[in-house]
């Protein structure tokens, strides 16, 4: 056994005492814009008294980015000039990032991690680089997605393609695709959307082969209503916002007793309801 001196121990502890005493937090990201989620996220920077920032590199940004974004000396300028606004750029740190861990994973004075729902799970990857590193976890902090008019959250890609503006606000009408061209449940579709999004969508329909009978029973309903919205979706080739099928069907209430029920299934191009 190798015993240790005083202050050697205190050495182990005094990251801790740093944290507690002077709270530090960390958070990373592009930054490309500043919409509703990161203004959030700098909100919850508010009661820490220093920050540190991780803006990724040009180059990690085009490895993991799938629409372009501004060089890093514009997105520093961006960030800087949003932090003044905020009063938090006095106690802020800013550092250029390669890595997803962005040093997080080294910061001894770190107390905190500030994250997007998103990015939660890489934070937990980080607290355990750090367990590796004999550094205690970060105490995860996440900040709720902000959602726009269009139902999505806002994101920077949204606002690069001039879809929504910072505030989610829809600066162009949503194209929504239907998989029938059967004018009563288009009529009916189109009265549903514009309860939901007002004059600020445009409704097309096209009819699709859903695979499911031609008298559709109780599951086969389901099946034929995702089916349309999927081949919807397809069809419109990335050019909409949803789509959406619809398929009429029988359920058995019980036995020898049926009542005939419109299913709608909305998609987005990763998941349907």
């Amino acid at each position: 056994v190798v015993q240790r001196d005083e202050s050697e121990r205190v050495q182990d502890f005094l990251p801790y005492l740093i944290c507690d005493c002077m709270p530090c937090c960390v958070l990373g990201g592009t930054f490309t814009y500043f919409p509703a989620g990161h203004k959030r996220m700098l909100e919850e920077c508010r009661g820490f008294s220093s920050i540190k920032i991780g803006l990724t590199s040009d180059s990690f940004v085009r490895k993991r980015k799938i629409y372009p974004s501004f060089p890093y000396g514009k997105r520093l300028a961006s960030l800087k000039a949003a932090l003044k606004k905020s009063g938090l750029l006095a106690k802020t740190e800013i550092h250029r990032i390669e890595n997803e861990s962005g040093g997080a994973d080294s910061m001894r004075e770190a107390s905190a991690i500030i994250v997007s729902e998103e990015t939660y799970e890489a934070a937990k990857r980080i607290n355990h680089m750090r367990k590796k590193n004999r550094l205690r976890p970060l105490r995860l902090i996440s900040v709720p997605i902000a959602y726009g008019q269009d139902l999505k959250k806002i994101s920077c890609q949204a606002i690069y393609e001039r879809k929504t503006d910072l505030a989610g606000k829809l600066l162009k009408p949503l194209s929504i695709q239907a998989g029938t061209d059967n004018p009563a449940k288009l009529k009916g579709a189109s009265l549903a959307l514009k309860r939901i999004f007002g004059p600020r969508s445009i409704l097309r329909g096209h009819e699709e082969h859903t695979g499911a009978p031609a008298h559709p029973f109780n599951q086969e309903t389901f099946f034929g209503a995702k089916n349309r919205a999927h081949r919807a979706f397809a069809r419109a080739k990335g050019k909409c916002d949803y789509s959406i099928g619809m398929e009429s069907g029988l359920f058995e209430l019980k036995k020898g007793i049926f009542v005939d029920i419109t299913l709608c299934c909305a998609y987005d191009g990763e998941g349907e309801t």
